[in-house]
């Protein structure tokens, strides 16, 4: 069963009309007195300045916005500048060299910039060059450690520039930034901190001007509104309001009645009319999005169970339930990079059943297959979990033994062997024919046999067909000198 695409999945469809209300109540008010239009226009302004007033009071960090991005961009463009030539350094190894770069950067940045820390890590995320200025070294030691090393290990690990903004101590603003250092490869990551006190004290002047200048604003209008807004306008707003807060939070049924004798009174009635409307939209709204979801819970959820068969399929023999020979490529030739990166050695098994064309002929496939699948059980079970096993083809397995060198992996192969040897396995269905099966088994080890995928394959291959040619149910090792399988 293939996936579904985004467009064929299950959607709930929602009516554009689901009951027909009654017309709108014909609006009846009271003679009315002085209009609302003329009084929100004597009030426009008093209104206008104590909003101003109370923004800028209230969103200071909104206003500061452009300074931190000016200041964001410019930490970012410098930190940048650095990852280049640190990372054409770190590829030789010359780490005075970043040294150098990074002085050079925090001597030349410091002052109103704000430059106050920066390093070098490499591709695993370890400092390999740091440089600090004034009473900032050593900064990151104590209460901002963990934070500290919280973000370096998140930095190391992503492809994309971070930055961050922090307060280690009062009266400290500080913001940490994070670029790859890519020279061809992602060689490592250039961290640098920016002292932000600079552009706090720019934030404090312009927030000052604005607030004295709205604040005399609005103290010179505060009398002209206090009276007249309260009672002509905010109250009636204020029942209408409530009425809203009501509906929004669940209570279809609330109303609001205004007996304001103006346009108020106008929009309330025509407020309770549309809260009417809405509350028997939302009744059957609610019954078919019910409906429609518990559908669609069905829907994904047989799509889910499809797509977690699939990708168990892609990767599973469907015989014995371990990885196949397509997944087990894929894994050997990541751990060759890993390898080949971190200097990790590993082993390769190629394990093959003795005789095992004797076993089909004499008890039949199933019974064959009887002990594929208790081969592949046992190979687990004596393995670590963080080993990888495989059906390589027909009787043949394949295991990787990761961070293993070649006394290890050999003994490894020594306890399998034995262990298959003595294992009694059940060829029938009422468990009374018990077979002996033996194995022969080739190791090659990373790096020291080979240093690519196919060669170690080739190395494991060539000392298997040693080992059945020398009387089988042993282990052997991959020697230059072994000749390969004709």
């Amino acid at each position: 069963m293939a996936p579904l695409a985004p467009e064929e999945r299950a959607t709930p469809v929602l009516p554009t009309r689901v009951v027909d209300p009654a017309p709108l109540t014909k609006l009846r008010p009271r003679t009315p007195g002085i209009g609302l239009r003329a009084r929100l226009a004597l009030l426009v302004v008093i209104a206008v300045t104590i909003f101003t007033a109370g923004r800028v009071l209230l969103s200071r960090r909104g206003a500061a916005e452009p300074l931190l991005d000016e200041a964001r961009s410019r930490a970012i463009a410098l930190t940048g500048s650095l990852t280049v030539p640190c990372a054409m350094a770190l590829a030789v190894h010359a780490l005075e060299r970043i040294d150098r770069y990074l002085d050079a950067a925090a001597r030349s940045a410091r002052g109103p910039f704000g430059l106050v820390d920066v390093s070098m890590l490499d591709h695993e995320g370890h400092v390999v060059a740091h440089a600090s200025v004034g009473a900032y070294r050593g900064g990151r030691l104590g209460s901002e450690n963990a934070s500290m090393n919280a973000f370096l290990k998140e930095a190391a690990a992503s492809p994309d520039t971070l930055w961050r903004e922090r307060s280690p101590a009062e009266g400290q603003h500080l913001m940490d930034v994070a670029v790859p250092a890519v020279s061809g490869i992602r060689w490592g990551t250039i961290v640098a901190t920016f002292d932000l006190g600079d552009v706090d004290a720019r934030m404090a002047e312009e927030l000052h001007t604005s607030v004295a200048v709205a604040g005399a604003l609005a103290l010179a209008l505060m009398l002209a509104m206090a009276l007249g807004l309260e009672r002509l306008v905010l109250r009636p707003i204020r029942q209408l309001r409530n009425a809203t807060v009501a509906i929004e939070g669940g209570d279809l049924a609330a109303r609001t009645e205004l007996r304001s004798r103006d346009e108020l009174e106008q929009l309330g009635t025509s407020f309770n009319a549309m809260a009417s409307r809405l509350e028997k939209y939302t009744t059957e709204l609610e019954r078919m999005v019910a409906e429609r979801t518990s559908e669609l819970g069905r829907v994904n959820d047989q799509l889910r169970n499809a797509n977690q068969k699939l990708k168990e399929l892609a990767v599973r023999d469907p015989l014995t339930g371990i990885l196949n020979r397509r997944r087990f490529d894929e894994l050997l030739e990541f751990e060759v990079r890993r390898g080949t990166r971190a200097r990790h050695p590993f082993a390769m098994l190629m394990v093959d059943l003795d005789h095992f064309k004797r076993v089909n002929d004499t008890y039949g496939h199933p019974a064959g297959d009887r002990v594929l699948k208790a081969i592949a059980e046992h190979l687990k079970a004596k393995l670590r979990s963080t080993d990888i096993v495989a059906r390589f083809g027909g009787e043949e397995f394949a295991i990787l033994l990761l961070d293993t060198d070649r006394t290890m992996a050999y003994q490894t192969a020594l306890k399998l062997c034995e262990s298959i040897r003595a294992l009694p396995i059940h060829v029938d269905d009422d468990d009374t024919g018990i077979e002996q099966v033996t194995a022969s088994i080739g190791v090659a080890t990373f790096p020291h046999d080979a240093a690519t995928t196919a060669d170690i394959i080739e190395a494991a291959d060539r000392a298997l067909y040693v080992a059945k040619n020398s009387g089988r149910d042993q282990v052997v090792q991959a020697e230059r000198n072994v000749r390969p399988r004709s």
